[in-house]
């Protein structure tokens, strides 16, 4: 979805603000520019939508206005002060015996031996608003390191990585961040289950016709 946001945003850029000396083409681009806000920004709801998972992907926070941001990181603050955010802890990350070298702390090298967390005395929760401020810079740094290397990695990697610094914004990031960001999956099943239980076939129980569409989905026809 951030790689969504981020090519819509320089599109909307080139559409409003990229003027030809060509007529014919200026007169193209007004033209595309009125669908463009027809079908993104007319409805508030959608755009406000989009730009909320979008800003869980560095990609996509990178070329937010600030002003959405601030409005997103308000309802996150809000939704933080109200409790609604569930927190998932993740489990402690064992240490093996080559993390435990020579020399270490002794107390370091008794849980070590025991299989228990190294403490890390630099370690401390952050509230919702110190993890923001930290998302910001992780998230600009990342941004960054992709438009250096021409690399786009996986959302969901840069969230395994600082997930345990930012808990209270990795849960609501997992929560939008699975948000399909196209209609067409479930319009292709109920497609698909208008065509299974078309009139002639109106003897399949709900089971069968469950299982059926399952399969369609499921089911690769390698053509040979």
């Amino acid at each position: 979805m951030g790689l969504c946001i981020f090519s819509l945003a320089k599109i909307e850029s080139y559409l409003k603000n990229d003027i030809s000396n060509d007529d014919a083409v200026n007169s193209l681009k007004f033209a595309l520019y009125e669908k463009y806000k027809q079908y993104f920004v007319s409805d508030g709801e959608q755009r406000m939508l989009l730009f909320f998972i979008a800003y869980f992907d560095p990609l996509g926070y990178a070329v937010l206005a600030d002003d959405d941001k601030k409005l997103i990181e308000k309802e996150i603050i809000s939704s933080s002060n109200n409790n609604n955010i569930t927190v998932v802890t993740p489990m402690p990350k064992k240490m093996n015996e080559t993390s435990v070298k020579k020399g270490d702390n002794l107390l370091f090298d008794f849980l070590g031996s025991l299989g228990q967390t190294k403490p890390n005395a630099s370690s401390k929760i952050l509230t919702v608003r110190e993890e923001l401020m930290l998302y910001s810079l992780l998230a600009i740094e990342t941004y960054n390191m992709m438009t250096s290397k021409g690399k786009i990695p996986h959302t969901l990697d840069f969230w395994r990585t600082h997930g345990d610094s930012l808990p209270i914004l990795q849960a609501l990031a997992y929560k939008y961040l699975s948000t399909s960001p196209t209609s067409v999956p479930p319009e292709s099943a109920f497609s698909t289950a208008s065509y299974l239980a078309r009139k002639q076939r109106s003897r399949l129980n709900v089971q069968t016709l469950c299982w059926s569409i399952y399969l369609k989905d499921k089911i690769v026809y390698n053509d040979e």
